[in-house]
Formats: structure tokens, C-alpha cells, sequence
């Protein structure tokens, strides 16, 4: 079919018929296809910073959940530690108050007006008939006597002066046992004078002969307390 007489080219013969030649698969060029190019999704600006919004929001929140607490302000802490501290003192005051209350029921129940009290003493061989006689006309003692008694115990300020019925029932008592006197100042809470008060007491004591104006306001003062209407010839 191919003609190759000539020696400048290659030709077909005038009686060649064609016919199809498949090649094979290792000779045939591979077509390639051409991809589509791919369509570009443009998303909205805000919707990116609302994901970069989103994303830094949920970083904070899990810092401060392994944080914990660090999220308070030194101020707040502050108050936390000053209100612990409160919570303490309170605590504290409570029970020096509950101590305070015990101890005034012991000292009631220890003696509630004079008249116990005298009656005590005497039970402790510290009075006489006739000094228990004496002591008990002071009546009008009583209610200063247990008022200071339990300022005492309640770790209150007592009063600076002492009245003149107080002050004749401790000058009396001191008089006819100063170890009774001792007894009750020590035992009762210090609800009497120091001695060097009785003393600084005794020296502005008229003690001129006659009738002194302390003899005067003794008698006026035995007088209104008496039961029965006392007369003097």
C-alpha cells in the first residue's frame, strides 16, 4: 500500500485502499478534561467578626471557669476577709456575753437583798446579834447594793459616788468585823468601797465632843427605817 521508490518521500500507492488502524491503549494520548472552575462563596464581613466575637467570648469564659475565683477584684476579696473577720468577733462576744450572764445568775443566786445577805454572814459566824440588828435597819441599801454588784460582774462602769446609805452600811459593817467587810467586798464583786476609801471616809468625821452631825443623821436614819415609832428623852 506505501510506496517508498523514491527516496525523497514516503507515499501511497494509486490502487491503496484506507482502512481505520486502532492504535494501542499505550499509544493513545490520554485526553484530559478540564475542571469547572469553582464558584467563590462570598460570606458577609459581620458574620466573621461575629464567629472572632463568638470564639474570644468562649475563651474568657472557660479562663475563668479554670480560674475560678480569680474573677473577684481585690476589692470584694476585702470585704470577704472583712466580713470573716466580723463573723469572728461576733462569735467571740457571744460567748464572753454568755459567760457575763452566767455569772450574774450565780451572783443572784448567791443573794438577792440584803436581808440574805446579812443572814449569810451570820451563818458564817462573821456577825453578832447586835451588829445584825444594826445592819439589818439599813434597808434603803439594798436596791445600790445589787445595782453595783452586777455592774461589777457585767464589766460596767460603776458609779463614782456612793450614797449616804451605802456609806453608813460600810462604815457599820467595817466597824463591827472588817473580816466580814473584806468577805463581801471580795466575794460579792466589790460592791463596797476599798479601805483606803473608808479611811479617807473617817477622816472628815466630826469627832468633837457632843453630838455630831454623823451621831445626828445616824439616829435620823435608824428612825426612818424602824418599823415601830421610835421616841428619845
Amino acid at each position: 500500500m506505501i510506496d517508498r521508490t523514491s527516496l525523497s518521500c514516503v507515499r501511497l500507492r494509486d490502487n491503496a485502499v484506507s482502512s481505520l488502524f486502532e492504535f494501542p491503549s499505550h499509544l493513545q494520548k490520554v485526553v484530559k478534561l478540564r475542571k469547572l472552575p469553582t464558584r467563590a462563596v462570598f460570606e458577609p464581613a459581620h458574620s466573621k467578626i461575629v464567629q472572632q466575637a463568638t470564639t474570644g467570648v468562649e475563651s474568657a469564659v472557660t479562663e475563668l471557669e479554670v480560674l475560678g475565683c480569680s474573677s473577684e477584684s481585690p476589692t470584694k476579696a476585702a470585704y470577704k476577709r472583712k466580713v470573716a473577720e466580723l463573723g469572728d468577733i461576733i462569735e467571740k462576744k457571744n460567748k464572753k456575753i454568755k459567760v457575763l450572764q452566767q455569772n450574774v445568775r450565780r451572783y443572784e443566786k448567791k443573794v438577792k437583798n440584803l436581808s440574805e445577805l446579812l443572814t449569810h454572814l451570820k451563818k458564817k459566824d462573821f456577825l453578832d446579834g447586835d451588829a445584825l440588828h444594826v445592819l439589818s435597819t439599813l434597808t434603803s441599801v439594798n436596791k445600790e447594793f445589787i445595782s453595783r454588784q452586777l455592774a461589777t460582774v457585767t464589766k460596767l462602769p460603776l458609779p463614782q459616788n456612793y450614797s449616804a446609805e451605802l456609806r453608813s452600811f460600810a462604815l457599820t459593817l467595817n466597824f463591827y468585823s472588817p473580816r466580814a467587810y473584806e468577805y463581801v467586798r471580795s466575794t460579792f464583786g466589790l460592791a463596797l468601797p476599798h479601805h483606803k476609801t473608808l479611811s479617807r471616809w473617817y477622816q472628815h468625821i466630826d469627832a468633837a465632843p457632843g453630838f455630831t452631825k454623823e451621831a445626828i443623821d445616824a439616829l435620823a436614819l435608824k428612825i426612818r427605817n424602824s418599823p415601830n415609832p421610835l421616841f428619845f428623852h
